[in-house]
């Protein structure tokens, strides 16, 4: 055989090479290419299933009325991992002083967030911005802040002795301190002769609450969805976005002075548990109370302040509803400067006020003109719900 035919033997041999070695890296880089997105597709799949599971958790939450009723709807784990964990702490704010002097009054309690354990000694921040000026103890007849916690057994509120100096609360009884798992209320009040006779001008409540968690990870980042006091929060791709609203109603189209509806469920864990897998298991809720912690005719102003792992998205989720929901003419959630969505305070906390615009002319009272004053009916309820993972 001569030097040419071998050559020309060679020459498809190498060509075939060449076919298989530009196949086989084509295929490469479309596997590189296509599988964060197929990834990203399935776990986009995933998260929107997740979603409609905890919209069916957030109804039958929302349907629990009478004490010692139980729902107990069935959740999959959809290829990731559910969870009942520690959420969010949510303060409760509003101002009522039906004294035109006073439309202004901002009362915040602040510095909450670096619970202590009982018995260890703890102060309070609390500014009372544009409000009557508190003394330092409740004498009777006094301007002063009542604080309180909510027993587990009885749900009824025990006061607890403190004082008020500078700015801030000191609690007169170690024993007696703001710690993690505690339902608080604060009050800007003139006192009575006892706590049930006080005239109150503020009022804040500080609720506690886990949350059901779940998470799918992989390479492309994963994705997460989250039950917390109502609402649902979903995360994907880095970004965190409300899924289903808290309950929360501006009555826009009920008169002058329309009311605001707030009902806050918190869930607490019994016990905290995970599982992973697709498997379905059931959430067992037990409604323990559902207490009216505020009902007033006369709110001027209403602060939610939010500490934990879904501030931030609480925080944008309530400004949006500026611009989302038909509010009354007039009222706006404006994020607090000092304590803005992007980052919070020094501790992370994140604050939304909402308010109307008063006219300035509105020197009477509330009562005698709420539409000019900006004033208008509140009603805040809260439900404790026991929240079990069955495994």
């Amino acid at each position: 055989m001569s030097l040419r035919r071998a050559d020309e033997a060679v020459t498809p041999i190498i060509g075939t090479v060449f076919i298989l070695g530009i196949t086989v890296a084509g295929m490469a880089v479309i596997l590189l290419l296509g599988a964060p997105v197929l990834q990203r597709l399935q776990d986009e799949g995933a998260l929107r299933s997740m979603a409609g599971q905890l919209e069916t958790v957030r109804s039958e939450v929302s349907s629990l009325s009478i004490p010692q009723t139980a729902k107990a709807p069935a959740i999959a784990g959809s290829g990731g991992s559910i969870s009942l964990e520690s959420g969010d702490h949510i303060m409760v704010t509003v101002d009522m002083d039906t004294n035109a002097l006073y439309r202004s009054c901002d009362f915040h309690v602040s510095g909450w967030s670096d619970f202590t354990a009982v018995g260890t000694s703890k102060t309070e921040a609390v500014t009372t911005s544009g409000c009557r000026t508190p003394t330092v103890s409740c004498t009777a007849a006094a301007i002063c802040i009542r604080v309180g916690y909510v027993d587990t057994t009885s749900g009824g509120v025990v006061d607890t002795p403190v004082t008020f100096s500078a700015g801030s609360i000191v609690f007169v009884s170690a024993t007696q301190t703001v710690t993690a798992d505690q339902i608080w209320r604060f009050r800007l009040v003139t006192a009575g002769v006892t706590p049930v006779t006080d005239t109150v001008y503020a009022e804040s409540w500080l609720l506690p609450t886990d949350r059901l968690h779940w998470f799918r990870g992989s390479g492309a980042g994963g994705a997460e969805a989250s039950f917390e006091a109502g609402a649902i929060f979903l995360a994907s791709g880095g970004q965190q976005y409300l899924e289903a609203d808290p309950f929360i109603v501006e009555k826009s189209t009920m008169g002058a002075s329309p009311p605001y509806l707030l009902r806050v469920p918190t869930l607490t864990a019994s016990p905290s548990a995970s599982i992973s897998g697709s498997s379905n298991h059931d959430v067992l809720l037990s409604l323990l109370g559902s207490d009216v912690r505020v009902q007033s005719e006369t709110a001027t102003r209403i602060r939610f302040d939010i500490n934990g792992p879904l501030a931030r998205p609480w925080c944008d989720a309530l400004v949006l509803r500026s611009s989302l929901a038909a509010l009354p003419t007039g009222f706006t959630y404006t994020a607090d400067g000092a304590f803005p969505c992007n980052s919070g305070s020094s501790d992370g906390t994140r604050s939304v006020i909402y308010v109307g615009a008063a006219s300035s002319s509105a020197t009477t009272s509330c009562s005698s003109t709420p539409s000019t004053y900006q004033c208008f009916p509140f009603q805040f309820s809260h439900a404790r719900i026991t929240a079990t993972l069955q495994l």
